[in-house]
């Protein structure tokens, strides 16, 4: 009994390996399918017609700006680059990774800076702020001395037009450290932490333009560094490697073992008289 006991655990152990594979295989696969279904979402929100003017844009995202996320927006206002912040390091947008010289790493910020947006009979105004773009770390310190020159006095540009995307704010990676307004570091968006209501992207106008801050373009919206059939790849590399290492299990399983010799067995062979 104890032989068999040993045998049916080896399979176990055996088989553990199989089963984490498989397990990985299958969250990999429902992370395939969450993706295809955030990106058909997000395409049906930047599809529909754009909110013009400020009256409709600020209507809608006083209403429920969670429904109108990546919802294309035409506002116009004054940016105040005086209160700027630089979040990041981050890469710069997708489309614009291929353009960006070596030299700067491909390692950046994006500036966050808020729109002044002029409204009657209201008490409190909507705090909008703008993701101007990606700028390079080889200007960011540049950019930070410049904030605390005549430009770090608050002064508003003209008015001016924006097209841009409604977003929200972002959740924190395990390993992603906290922001420190005191310090001026921030590492990811929290919008009521950068003092706003609502956070919008610029959008483009040439994407094809290297000219620092590199605004997003809509397809930016629509892509991962991880895709679908990335995903798709990484479940079917480890279904693989389930079927490999359960085949691998069985085989050792059912391994013949040497029988060993019994007393009774070797007595008789000593004792056997010659003839």
């Amino acid at each position: 009994m104890a032989p068999q006991w040993r045998s049916w655990l080896q399979l176990v152990v055996l088989g553990a390996p199989s089963a984490t594979c498989f397990g990985l295989g299958v969250w990999q696969w429902q992370r395939r399918q969450w993706k295809r279904e955030l990106i058909r979402e997000r395409g049906e929100q930047l599809r529909q017609q754009p909110l013009r003017g400020n009256a409709a844009v600020l209507e809608a995202l006083r209403h429920d700006a969670q429904a109108h996320r990546f919802r294309q927006v035409e506002l116009t206002g004054r940016l105040l680059p005086g209160e700027a912040k630089l979040v990041g390091p981050r890469s710069p947008p997708l489309h614009a990774a291929g353009l960006v010289s070596r030299r700067d790493n491909r390692i950046g910020y994006y500036v966050v800076v808020p729109l002044q947006i002029e409204e009657d009979n209201v008490e409190r105004p909507l705090q909008v702020l703008v993701n101007r773009g990606w700028i390079p770390r080889s200007v960011a310190d540049a950019y930070r001395n410049a904030q605390g020159g005549d430009a770090g006095e608050a002064k508003a540009a003209a008015m001016e037009p924006l097209r841009g995307v409604i977003r929200g704010g972002e959740t924190p990676g395990r390993f992603t450290p906290e922001n420190r307004p005191e310090r001026g570091e921030w590492y990811y968006f929290n919008v009521a932490e950068m003092g706003g209501d609502v956070l919008v992207d610029a959008l483009a106008d040439d994407p094809v333009a290297v000219v620092p801050p590199i605004a997003k373009c809509i397809d930016d919206f629509l892509q991962f560094s991880i895709t679908p059939q990335t995903h798709a790849m990484y479940s079917a590399t480890w279904f693989t490697m389930s079927a490999v290492l359960a085949a691998m299990a069985v085989i050792l399983h059912r391994r013949p073992g040497k029988a060993p010799a019994t007393a009774g067995h070797s007595a008789a062979t000593v004792s056997a008289p010659h003839k």
